[in-house]
């Protein structure tokens, strides 16, 4: 029977009296009606039937769930294996066990690169950058970079660097281009501010960069109407004063390592080189003469550091190097 009941209490009550009774019919009804109040009423065969088909149609469904997040996880990490990144966390991530494929890297840039990283695989380079330098960005922008991650560096090592120089469009033009030394082997007075060269790490006056900028930027607007004498004249570089103190030449040799290890990790034979050099100027036996070295030996020692960058970088490695399976002799 049913009675009422307050609206926070169940709209339907049963009291079941207790009955003795051995009848088959009556004991089936008992067990039916509490299953139903207890949520389980029993299924009739077409319901059986009915559950039997759901749950295959289910296994089905949930197989083709599976096999379709299975292959769109195949598809993202293909994905993340072949994309290029880049991020402004830079400093970070060169010369870390971070993996870089800078996809547009290829042909015998992407060899040279390899080359000077010491590595054989283009996505064991870890160099960020270089997706910004092969990018439509301005150069002001790729200037900004560059020196953001130097700055970086400089920071994680705990040293100082030059922050007044300036890389010029006419750098640009040649590292993009895989000339790192014009083809010379030795540094000369024609080419010493031509591809890879500490020249480009010498200090220049705020004017001179306001002037240069403008230059670029006005050539930028002229490129097809220029004639071939004012090519040539646009390539010309300002002198820059060698340095003339071993605390010049220390600032220099830093600001060259931190170059190296933006470009081209850790795993460069020059950059450990510089740190190397680093190390000795900065030695006891360094400072004790540093005030009584003549100007002529700071700047023999500048342009013998010149000479090592373009001996280096005139071996460079090329895209058979790394075919059949042999290691290159890397530079």
């Amino acid at each position: 029977m049913t009675k009422g009941t307050s609206e926070k209490e169940s709209q339907l009550a049963i009291e079941l009296e207790p009955v003795m009774s051995t009848n088959a019919n009556l004991a089936r009804f008992k067990k039916e009606k509490i299953e139903h109040l207890l949520g389980k009423a029993a299924r009739s065969p077409v319901q059986q039937q009915a559950a039997a088909r759901s749950s295959v149609q289910g296994n089905e469904k949930y197989e083709q769930l599976m096999s379709a997040v299975v292959d769109l996880a195949k598809t993202v990490h293909e994905s993340n294996t072949t994309r290029p990144t880049f991020n402004h966390q830079q400093g970070s991530q060169l010369g870390d066990n971070n993996i870089v494929q800078v996809k547009e890297l290829r042909g015998a840039l992407a060899a040279a690169v390899k080359g000077f990283t010491g590595v054989t695989d283009i996505r064991f380079c870890k160099l960020v950058i270089w997706h910004m330098l092969l990018s439509t960005d301005s150069l002001l922008t790729k200037r900004d970079e560059i020196m953001t991650a130097m700055k970086k560096w400089a920071r994680e090592e705990g040293v100082q660097i030059e922050e007044d120089f300036m890389l010029e469009k006419q750098w640009f033009t040649d590292l993009l281009a895989g000339d790192f030394t014009r083809g010379e082997p030795c540094a000369t007075e024609h080419n010493i501010s031509r591809g890879m060269s500490p020249q480009w790490l010498l200090p220049v006056s705020y004017d001179y960069k306001r002037l240069k900028e403008d230059e670029e930027q006005a050539a930028d607007s002229t490129e097809s109407t220029r004639t071939l004498a004012e090519r040539l004249e646009l390539q010309s570089v300002g002198l820059r004063p060698p340095p003339e103190t071993l605390e010049e030449l220390k600032l220099l040799v830093t600001t060259c390592a931190a170059l190296l290890f933006v470009l081209f990790g850790k795993g460069c034979g020059l950059y450990k080189k510089m740190m190397g050099i680093y190390v000795e100027l900065k030695s006891a036996a360094s400072n004790r003469v540093k005030k009584i070295l003549p100007i002529l030996t700071i700047r023999q020692w500048y342009w013998e550091i010149c000479q090592d960058w373009r001996r280096y970088f005139h071996q460079r490695c090329m895209v058979s190097d790394f075919e059949g399976g042999v290691l290159p002799l890397f530079p």
